[in-house]
């Protein structure tokens, strides 16, 4: 059987399907009796919500991409992991990427990371060229370099 959809919920509720978005988002007051309706209907249909058709129209991915040079340097499992504590008090997960000091993959792993909506990305490397830089910046997604100061400016490094 199909996952249920947000339409089957307000279906078994008998209400519409803003309504049931109203609840699941706490945004405008609804009635007792029809929140109890929803919540009895998503409980009684095990629904999850769609998360990537969430972020799409909430504008709204919570996750930040990491780029590693390579997760196999111990130092670097340690700043990931300072990454995902931090991003989980805010909700935030983490998508992961090494590169192993590749400028192509570290090309594509931005380019990835940007058809996934990530909201920032954090670039954890000693060597990153100035055409790698640019493409950063250009790209609008905000993002982080840990692991060299950079003379560049408006660029934010640790």
């Amino acid at each position: 059987m199909a996952q249920p959809t947000i339409k089957d919920v307000a279906k078994l509720a008998g209400v519409s399907i803003s309504t049931v978005s109203r609840v699941m988002n706490d945004s405008k007051p609804v009635s007792p009796e029809a929140r109890k309706k929803v919540l009895d209907a998503i409980n009684k249909l095990d629904f999850k919500p769609n998360q990537l058709a969430r972020s799409l129209v909430m504008k709204k991915s919570n996750l930040i991409g990491v780029i590693v040079e390579d997760i196999g340097i111990e130092y670097m499992a340690q700043l990931i992991r300072g990454v995902e504590e931090i991003g989980h008090l805010y909700k935030y997960d983490i998508i992961l990427s090494s590169t192993y000091g590749d400028d192509n993959a570290l090309e594509n792993a931005i380019e990835f990371l940007s058809t996934k909506q990530v909201e920032g990305i954090v670039v954890i490397s000693e060597d990153i060229s100035a055409e790698i830089l640019v493409k950063l910046r250009d790209n609008k997604i905000p993002f982080l370099l840990l692991d060299k100061l950079h003379d560049f400016k408006k660029i934010n490094t640790v």
